[in-house]
C-alpha cells in the first residue's frame, strides 16, 4: 500500500469515529496569518520591519533586477524593430554610397550590443549579489550574456561589412 493512501485511510477513520468533531475553531475560518513553526523572534522581526515600512536588501535589490531585465528586454525588442526599419530604409533608398551607409548602420549595431552587453554583465552582477543575500528558495538564475547578445546579433541581417 501506497504511504499516501495509508495516511487517507487513517485520517478516514478517525473522521468516521468523530474525532476531529470537537477541535477548537471547528466551523470557523482558520487565520492563516501566522505560521506556526515560524521562530516567534522572527515573527517578531518582520513584525517590526512591516511596521516601520522596511524592506530588506535583498528584496528591493530583487525588484531592481525585475525592473532592469523588463527594460533590457524591452530595449532588445525595440532595437529589433528599429533595425528592421532602417534595414527596410536601406533596401528601398538605391541613392547614395550603399556601402557608407551598411558600415553606419553596423557601427550603430556594434555599439548598441557593446552597451546591451555591459547591461547584461552588470545584471548578472546584480543577480549573483541577490542570491548571496537572499534565502536559498527566493534564489534567480543568472543572465547568460552571450545567448542573449546572439539573439541580438540576429538583428543585424547582414555579414559584417569588410573595411
Amino acid at each position: 500500500m501506497k504511504p499516501g493512501n495509508e495516511v487517507e485511510r487513517h485520517i478516514k477513520n478517525a473522521m468516521e469515529e468523530g474525532k476531529f468533531d470537537n477541535l477548537p475553531g471547528n466551523g470557523k475560518p482558520q487565520d492563516l496569518t501566522e505560521n506556526p513553526l515560524e521562530d516567534p523572534a522572527q515573527r517578531m522581526a518582520f513584525h517590526v520591519l512591516k511596521l516601520g515600512d522596511v524592506v530588506p536588501d535583498w528584496i528591493q535589490l530583487g525588484n531592481e533586477i525585475e525592473r532592469a531585465d523588463d527594460a533590457i528586454q524591452n530595449d532588445i525588442e525595440g532595437r529589433h524593430r528599429q533595425m528592421q526599419k532602417s534595414r527596410e530604409r536601406l533596401l528601398d533608398n538605391s541613392t547614395g554610397d550603399l556601402r557608407r551607409q551598411m558600415e553606419e548602420l553596423f557601427g550603430r549595431h556594434r555599439r548598441a550590443r557593446a552597451q546591451f552587453r555591459r547591461r547584461l554583465i552588470e545584471l548578472r552582477g546584480k543577480i549573483e549579489r541577490f542570491n548571496h543575500l537572499a534565502p536559498d528558495p527566493a534564489a534567480k538564475v543568472a543572465t547568460q550574456v552571450e545567448p542573449t547578445l546572439t539573439t541580438i546579433d540576429r538583428a543585424w541581417p547582414w555579414p559584417e561589412p569588410r573595411g
